[in-house]
């Protein structure tokens, strides 16, 4: 009788044992679907964004023509007109930096400054930067807020 009972205590602690370990598998495995998950999540909102990125503009542009208010072709000559204005501006642009930066070095630090000013990163994020560009005279606004250490 002593025997089944030490026997049954042993097989209840061993029943015990393996339930612990399968249950820590389960969560285990349970937490690393959940960050499986978490990534598949921030991936599908990522290229969501993307998306939106890509297709705002061509809704924009499909509003506009579409509008009873400005006459489509008119709005597109305007902004075929617009687009080769600023691609004459940024073209001058680099020209003159050309002819005015002859060390590739500096320019391409330069370059790199302008995507910062363009997306509004570094000091250009600062809502002071921001807020002063059109009450600035260009020079004062770069002097206060132009990040001269990028370029040294």
């Amino acid at each position: 009788m002593m025997k089944i009972i030490v026997k049954a205590k042993e097989t209840s602690l061993k029943k015990r044992k393996l339930n612990s370990i399968f249950e820590e598998e389960v969560r285990q495995v349970s937490l690393e679907l959940h960050k499986k998950e978490e990534k598949l999540k921030i991936q599908f909102w990522k290229n969501v964004n993307i998306c939106l990125k890509a297709t705002i503009p061509l809704m924009v542009v499909l509003r506009l023509v579409d509008s009873d208010v400005k006459t489509a072709m008119g709005f597109m000559y305007e902004e075929m007109d617009y687009a080769k204005v600023d691609f004459e501006v940024k073209h001058g642009l680099l020209d003159c930096m050309k002819i005015l930066v002859k060390d590739l070095a500096i320019r391409k630090k330069i370059n790199m400054q302008f995507v910062e000013f363009h997306y509004a990163r570094g000091l250009f994020a600062l809502n002071d930067a921001k807020e002063c560009r059109k009450a600035m005279l260009p020079a004062e606004w770069w002097k206060m807020f132009g990040d001269l250490l990028f370029l040294f």
